[in-house]
């Protein structure tokens, strides 16, 4: 394995308890006929353990969710979970799970600061669904 392998293993490891898969089933509505709502469908995004029991997570990932599951990483349950906040026009929102004890063995994540332009930066999640969390 190359250092640069390692390394990315390693950074995995350490946000691995602060990433979280989310499933939703989504029914977007009909704009030509806006008594009814398109066929649902169901999609998966990922999310970040932030401070407060919450999930920072897109927008467009919980856009028009009718159900929203919470799923930890070496976890095979998935566990309801409820929007709180969105901004569609930022791309955020906010979730929470009201499981007892679903945040107790998660690390939240801190905020930083804005990455200077042209700044390398990391992106953790499930880009492709998976079972595990990538870069």
């Amino acid at each position: 394995m190359s250092t640069s392998s390692f390394a990315q293993q390693s950074e995995i490891r350490d946000v691995e308890d602060s990433i979280i898969k989310i499933y939703t089933t989504q029914a977007a509505p009909d704009y030509f006929t806006p008594w009814r709502l398109l066929t649902p469908r169901q999609s998966s995004g990922s999310g970040s353990v932030i401070d407060g029991n919450r999930v920072l997570t897109n927008a467009h990932v919980v856009a028009n969710a009718s159900y929203v599951q919470a799923q930890k990483h070496n976890d095979p349950r998935r566990y309801l979970a409820r929007v709180t906040f969105i901004s569609h026009e930022a791309d955020l929102a906010l979730i929470t799970v009201d499981e007892p004890g679903f945040f107790s063995d998660l690390k939240a994540l801190s905020i930083g600061d804005l990455p200077e332009p042209l700044q390398e930066v990391s992106v953790y999640g499930y880009p492709i669904g998976g079972k595990n969390p990538t870069n």
